[in-house]
């Protein structure tokens, strides 16, 4: 429909899987950039997470603005958008974007990804739960 050929055109939808992605991927600094990058920090790997992970919020918003004229959404808030993005981000992967990872023991200038993928109609009653 109208919704789905929207996120096509914004590169939001798996076609294939008939998913709604939101993916974000972050090229890991050196150490002396930030010390958290550290891979023998104990902050490591929650430090990439977040800096991977946590763009996938402006990406739920950028999908809410195109989707909520579409479904008829309204009184879609900021908290709201906050509690969906919480319940999605329980879902998310993360980890280096490499076919079968990388061993390294210093990881700085890999890809890390981070994704969120979710089921068309999951997503659809995701957001009409904190809409009105």
């Amino acid at each position: 429909g109208e919704l789905g050929e929207t996120l096509a055109q914004m590169n939001r939808i798996d076609k294939d899987s008939k998913e709604i992605v939101l993916a974000h991927e972050f090229t890991i600094p050196k150490a002396s950039v930030d010390p958290k990058y550290d891979p023998r920090s104990v902050d490591f790997e929650a430090a990439l997470r977040a800096d991977t992970c946590l763009p996938l919020r402006a990406q739920l918003d950028e999908v809410m603005t195109a989707a909520a004229p579409v479904l008829g959404l309204k009184g879609v808030d900021k908290e709201g958008l906050d509690r969906v993005f919480a319940n999605l981000y329980k879902g998310a992967q993360a980890g280096i974007n490499l076919w079968q990872g990388d061993k390294r023991t210093n990881p700085a200038g890999l890809p890390y990804l981070c994704q969120i993928r979710v089921a068309y109609h999951g997503f659809g009653s995701e957001l009409f739960r904190f809409s009105e």
